[in-house]
């Protein structure tokens, strides 16, 4: 049963309207890579809750050396660039 934005806005302590604008994006994405299991789902919105802070965007900063060491990186699972 998919997420909605008031489930995980309760459990990752986010704002509603923060996670009304992200989620849609990232529930097509998971959908669009055929990972839109339950568990996935609330892995990702996990996951977005914590790296962000609240469900909003955030600005990472960097060389592009900083960012490129993560293409290709088996550790990480990515196997492409």
């Amino acid at each position: 049963m998919p997420l909605t934005p008031e489930q995980i806005a309760t459990a990752c302590a986010a704002p509603l309207e923060n996670v009304r604008l992200a989620w849609p994006l990232v529930a097509q994405a998971l959908q669009d890579e055929g990972i839109d299991s339950d568990l996935c789902q609330i892995a990702a919105a996990a996951t977005v809750a914590v790296e962000t802070g609240k469900f909003k965007p955030i600005e990472e900063h960097g060389p592009l050396e900083y960012f490129s060491r993560y293409d290709g990186s088996r550790m990480l699972g990515n196997v492409e660039p």
